[in-house]
């Protein structure tokens, strides 16, 4: 029987980001800092993402399943990122993403398929704080 409540997935499609943020253990932390290992590096395959989807609806013990395509990486850095939003939100999935949006060859495209969520990481509206937490990063 399913559940009324809402289970989330994070799916990190994308094991690199393009800021080196303080905080953030992607870019700045070595294995034994906060974890044991690091997260694998690289873009995820489409094809292992859709077989992730089929084994979340076919196991699914939630009526609301929500998957979010991000989680310690920058997902629009991967060039198929709109695909994926399209077919999560093919499959009558919630679909979220977070970006510090850096990074906006594939941003039209992801736009366009209609992302439930789209969060923007943003840290101050000047570039000298914005600086201080998003290294790397332009607030232009």
């Amino acid at each position: 029987k399913k559940s009324a409540k809402t289970f989330t997935y994070w799916i990190d499609i994308v094991g690199a980001c393009n800021l080196r943020c303080p905080s953030c253990p992607r870019g700045n932390f070595e294995p034994g800092d906060v974890m044991t290992e690091m997260p694998p590096s690289g873009l995820m395959d489409y094809g292992m993402f859709k077989q992730l989807v089929k084994k979340i609806k076919y196991d699914e013990p939630s009526l609301n399943p929500q998957i979010h395509l991000y989680n310690w990486g920058e997902p629009l850095v991967h060039p198929e990122i709109a695909r994926f939003v399209r077919y999560t939100l093919d499959q009558g999935i919630y679909c979220g993403i977070s970006s510090n949006l850096n990074i906006s060859g594939t941003l039209r495209d992801v736009i366009k398929e209609g992302p439930d969520f789209f969060r923007i990481s943003l840290s101050g509206f000047s570039q000298p704080i914005y600086g201080q937490t998003h290294e790397r990063g332009d607030i232009e």
